[in-house]
């Protein structure tokens, strides 16, 4: 399953993360999804550094992906002339017991606030 994260204006809305889930873990399936999270964010992202007119830099794209119940958050930008970099941010487990879930849920969203606006 693929999930796109926009913010919308007024005028428009812009892609500002992806994500990709899936219910098992195995090897194939893990570089088959990276690799299109990737290549996906960079289209995204070089959709938005096309109406942008400060430093390629400064735009940082999250890729969020979830797989069973361990979740990695990525961060994707361009350095300079053709050179992306994809930094890990985070990896976290996805709550999963039901009597504690307040507690995981509040430490799930912690986690996730990483994603913010600035």
């Amino acid at each position: 399953m693929y999930l796109r994260f926009l913010c919308r204006t007024n005028l428009d809305s812009i892609d500002v993360g992806d994500a990709e889930f899936s219910k098992k873990a195995f090897s194939q399936k893990y570089c088959y999804d990276k690799l299109k999270l990737i290549i996906n964010g960079k289209n995204q992202l070089n959709q938005i550094l096309a109406k942008y007119n400060g430093k390629p830099n400064d735009i940082k794209f999250c890729l969020l992906q979830v797989m069973g119940f361990e979740a990695v958050i990525y961060c994707l930008w361009l350095e300079h002339d053709g050179v992306y970099v994809l930094r890990k941010i985070k990896e976290m487990d996805i709550p999963i017991r039901a009597t504690p879930l307040s507690t995981d849920t509040m430490s799930l969203v912690d986690r996730i606030s990483i994603l913010h606006v600035r």
